[in-house]
């Protein structure tokens, strides 16, 4: 039989009246039917997604961590600068300042709260949830700020002490677990405190 006489074969009416339709695939795996493969896309899919959620809370964890454990060995560095007398009360508030203004812009990510006054700083850290535990601590720090900066008894070490100490407070009770527990500004930095 040569390609002529199968060509004629598939003309014919016969062949046409075949129902070839009967020779269909009888079993197909429960793996390959679509509804499985869908499912296994989509489980596939949600697996995917729980694992880079957990990796980027993970990373945020770590970073905040080391981020927060920098702006305490800050403050503790400075406190021990000024209690060798490297460091004038003065650069101490406004070290003080910066300090509490840089960690309220990592923890509400609002770069516009370093510039901010003292008072505007209030009136921000009171209307976002993360500070309002700690509401009663910030007041106490602008009040006691506003006292040291414009009075003349600025460099009394009870002043100085209590400020570094609300400070210490503000980020330990908001810094998300990142510190244990609060317990003093001598116990601030990385020699003391574990992170």
């Amino acid at each position: 039989m040569d390609k002529k006489d199968l060509d004629n074969i598939m003309e014919t009416d016969l062949f046409k009246q075949l129902d070839l339709a009967v020779y269909t695939q009888t079993h197909v795996a429960w793996w390959q039917q679509p509804v499985a493969q869908g499912l296994f896309g989509l489980l596939l899919c949600v697996l995917v997604g729980v694992v880079i959620v957990f990796m980027r809370r993970r990373k945020r964890k770590k970073k905040s961590t080391v981020y927060v454990q920098q702006l305490l060995d800050i403050l503790y560095d400075s406190v021990q600068q000024w209690q060798q007398k490297k460091l004038t009360a003065t650069e101490l508030f406004s070290l003080l300042t910066m300090l509490i203004r840089r960690y309220s812009w990592f923890c509400i990510g609002d770069s516009t709260v370093v510039g901010m006054t003292d008072q505007e700083w209030l009136s921000f850290t009171r209307s976002h949830e993360i500070f309002r535990s700690v509401g009663e601590e910030c007041t106490n720090l602008v009040e006691a700020l506003a006292r040291c900066k414009f009075c003349e008894s600025s460099g009394q070490g009870d002043n100085v002490l209590y400020l570094c100490e609300l400070v210490y407070q503000i980020i330990a009770k908001t810094s998300f677990g990142a510190i244990s527990q609060v317990s003093g500004i001598y116990y601030v930095g990385s020699k003391k405190a574990t992170a």
